[in-house]
C-alpha cells in the first residue's frame, strides 16, 4: 500500500493526525502523532476502500498474499476471477517453498543443502566443473567463451599464454587472442548417479521384456469366444511393469537412508519430503498398472474401473516427470512437456473410445497424437546440434 499509492496514504495519516491533535488520551504519542493502533486502523480503512471489484489483478493478489485464503475466497472487494488469481499465486508461494524449504542460515551451516542439490542424487543432473585455487586451462581443454560473442559459445583452449590469457577456436573456426579468464568457463555436461543407472538399466529390460509378453499373447488363437486368451498373458505383460516399480522403489528408499544418514542435520521431514517428490511418479504408475490389470485381466461385469481412470493416472504421471526434468533443465523440462502431451491426447482419446463415451468412425481420429510425437521426435532430432551449441 505503501510503494504503490503513497499519496493516498498520507493524506488519510494526515487527517487522523488533525483528529488526534488535541488528544492526551493514555497510549497516545503526544499531540501531532498518532500511535500504531490509529496507523493500522487507517491504513486497513484505506485498502478496504480501493481495492474493489474494479480493481483487478496484481493489486488483489498484493491485498492477499499475507493473508489467509479463507479471506480471499469470503471477500466481497474482489472478483470471482481475481480470488482465482489469488488462489493461483497461494500455490505458486506454497510450491516454491516446497522447492527451497530451508532458511538462509541453515543454507550456510549444512552445506548449501538446498532442494536441486539434493535431487541430484536421484535424478540426472548438469555439471560445469571450477578451476580450482591455482589451476589453469590446459591446452584442449573444451570450454566456452564469452569473448566477442553476445552469449557463451563452445570452444577449444589453443594455446596458454605467460601472462594468463588464453587463445581459443570456436566450434565454428572462429579464432579469439588473448582471452581473459574471466570469459572462460568449463562446459556443462551431464552426470548420472548409481541410482539414475540402475533406473536406466531397468527402463532397457522394461524394453525389451514388455514387447516379448505382448508377442507371446499375440501367438495366441484369436477366438475369443471359444478359445479366450487366459488372463495369465495380461499378467504377464502387466509383470515387468510391476517388477520395474518394485525395485525402483527399493533403490529410491536405500538411496534416502544412505542420504539421510551422511546428513542428519536436514531434518526427517525435509527427507521425507524429497522422497515423496521422487516417488510421485512411480505412485500414479501404480495406479495405472492397477487400473490396467484390471480392465484386461476380468470382465466389464466383475469390475467398476473404467479405462479413463488409467488416463487420469497417465497424465499426472506425465506431469509429475516433467516438473522434475524442469528440475535439471528449463530446456529439458520444456522438451518433455511437449513430448508428452500427444501421449496424454492419444491416451485419453483412446480411454473415451473403449469406454464408449464417444464412437470415432475412423481410427485415424485415435493414432493422429501418435503421428504428432513421432513428427516431434524427427523435428528435436534434426535441431539436437542446434540445441547443443545454444546458450542452453
Amino acid at each position: 500500500e505503501l510503494f504503490y499509492r503513497p499519496n493516498d496514504y498520507f493524506d488519510q495519516l494526515h487527517a487522523v493526525n488533525e483528529e488526534e491533535e488535541q488528544d492526551t488520551r493514555p497510549g497516545t504519542l503526544g499531540a501531532g502523532r498518532v500511535n500504531e493502533r490509529d496507523v493500522i486502523s487507517a491504513v486497513t480503512a484505506l485498502g478496504e476502500a480501493n481495492y474493489s471489484k474494479k480493481k483487478a489483478g496484481r493489486d488483489a493478489i498484493l491485498a492477499f498474499e499475507n493473508r489467509p485464503l479463507k479471506d480471499a475466497l469470503l471477500s466481497t472487494q474482489i472478483g470471482l476471477i481475481d480470488k482465482a488469481k489469488v488462489v493461483h499465486r497461494k500455490m505458486q508461494i506454497a510450491y516454491h517453498r516446497f522447492i527451497d524449504p530451508e532458511p538462509l542460515q541453515n543454507q550456510v551451516l549444512y552445506n548449501d543443502f538446498t532442494f536441486k542439490t539434493r535431487l541430484k542424487e536421484f535424478m540426472p543432473f548438469l555439471d560445469r566443473r571450477e578451476l580450482q585455487k591455482g589451476e589453469r586451462y590446459s591446452i584442449g581443454d573444451e570450454v566456452e567463451a564469452i569473448e566477442r560473442r553476445p552469449v557463451w559459445y563452445p570452444g577449444v583452449i589453443k594455446r596458454a599464454g605467460a601472462n594468463g590469457t588464453y587463445d581459443i577456436i570456436y566450434d565454428n573456426g572462429d579464432l579469439v587472442e588473448t582471452v581473459l579468464p574471466v570469459k572462460i568457463r568449463f562446459r556443462q555436461t551431464y552426470r548420472m548417479t548409481r541410482l539414475v543407472r540402475f533406473v536406466m538399466a531397468e527402463l532397457l529390460g522394461l524394453a525389451i521384456l514388455v514387447p516379448m509378453a505382448v508377442g507371446n499373447m499375440y501367438t495366441q488363437p484369436k477366438d475369443t469366444i471359444l478359445n479366450p486368451i487366459a488372463p495369465e498373458y495380461y499378467q504377464a505383460i502387466m509383470a515387468p511393469f510391476v517388477a520395474f516399480i518394485v525395485l525402483t522403489t527399493i533403490a529410491i528408499f536405500c538411496t534416502s537412508v544412505s542420504f539421510f544418514l551422511s546428513m542428519p542435520q536436514a531434518g526427517v521431514g525435509t527427507h521425507l519430503k524429497l522422497f515423496i517428490y521422487i516417488m510421485l511418479p512411480y505412485i500414479c504408475s501404480i495406479g495405472f498398472v492397477y487400473i490396467v490389470n484390471e480392465k484386461m485381466a476380468k470382465e466389464d461385469n466383475e469390475t467398476s474401473v473404467k479405462w479413463y481412470h488409467a488416463s487420469i493416472a497417465q497424465f499426472f504421471w506425465s506431469y509429475t516427470v516433467c516438473m522434475q526434468m524442469r528440475q535439471i533443465n528449463y530446456f529439458f523440462g520444456m522438451s518433455c512437456v511437449a513430448l508428452s502431451l500427444p501421449i496424454t491426447v492419444f491416451g485419453v482419446i483412446l480411454a473415451i473410445t473403449l469406454d464408449e463415451f464417444l464412437t470415432v468412425t475412423s481410427r485415424f481420429f485415435i493414432y493422429a497424437p501418435l503421428f504428432l510425437f513421432c513428427l516431434m521426435l524427427l523435428v528435436m532430432r534434426l535441431f539436437v546440434p542446434f540445441v547443443r551449441s545454444s546458450k542452453f
